[in-house]
């Protein structure tokens, strides 16, 4: 049974170059990736990856009914899993757009043929109320749930998944509908995901070769300036050029002599 990268990009063009971007820096990484990309412009990644990439068409109407009574943006990524695995019968690995690969997944793939499930990295444990969201979720889950505060977070940007945990995506669902009614925030479908998945067995995680950098969306920039650059090349010729880089491109933390140079200056 094939393992397939799936992606899920639609709306704007930064989201669509920022997508196109993670694929080109995973068939550099492992060039035998079976690769599927939910999408509203199959005209975009057909121009750039011809027929090596498939994509599934949406709409603005297939969204909005995947993002259901509760209105919410993350629960269309449970729905593209559940879908993905209804029309595919072959194993998941789920990569957010703002992603790119710094090494090869092929240990992960294997590991997920073996029933192992992966996740991007551990935040935390919540009832070490690490942050000012863990410590909302603490109470929230004390308050409206029994799942216990010894559970812990992860980071929802990848998802490795066996074709036999298709039904846990279910439960993913219907906690997310049921704890955002409750708690509307943007957690609630990460946690959801953690909590079913952890439940199954331990989760691993996939940091050392997947950087997402989420908290840096000024990246996207860089993206766009990469393609703007490059118009009309296939993804075999951007792969041998020189990509821009988010781990070095990311702004460095000042520190407190940068600080007094500032005052000082």
């Amino acid at each position: 049974m094939k393992t397939y990268f799936v992606y899920q990009a639609y709306g704007r063009q930064d989201i669509l170059n920022e997508c196109a971007f993670s694929i080109i820096t995973l068939l550099k990484q492992y060039p035998d990736s079976n690769v599927v990309v939910y999408s509203d412009n199959k005209a975009f990644f057909t121009k750039i990856f011809g027929e090596r990439v498939e994509i599934v068409p949406i709409d603005n109407q297939i969204i909005q009914r995947w993002k259901g009574d509760i209105d919410f943006i993350h629960r269309v990524k449970i729905e593209v899993l559940l879908d993905f695995f209804e029309k595919y019968q072959a194993h998941c690995f789920y990569v957010d757009s703002d992603t790119i690969f710094t090494g090869s997944p092929e240990q992960t793939i294997n590991g997920i043929h073996k029933h192992e499930i992966y996740m991007h990295v551990k935040e935390g444990v919540i009832k070490d109320k690490i942050n000012p969201i863990f410590k909302k979720m603490y109470k929230f889950l004390k308050q409206h749930t029994d799942v216990p505060v010894t559970s812990e977070m992860w980071n929802a940007g990848m998802i490795g998944i066996h074709n036999d945990y298709k039904n846990k995506l279910i439960d993913v669902l219907n906690l997310t509908d049921k704890w955002f009614k409750i708690y509307p925030k943007h957690v609630i479908e990460q946690f959801a995901f953690s909590y079913v998945l952890q439940c199954e067995k331990p989760i691993k995680a996939t940091e050392h070769y997947i950087h997402h950098f989420w908290d840096f969306k000024e990246f996207r920039s860089h993206i766009d300036q990469f393609f703007d650059s490059n118009p009309n090349k296939s993804y075999l010729e951007l792969m041998e050029l020189e990509l821009p880089d988010p781990v070095a491109l990311r702004p460095k933390p000042e520190t407190f002599l940068d600080k007094l140079k500032k005052i000082f200056s």
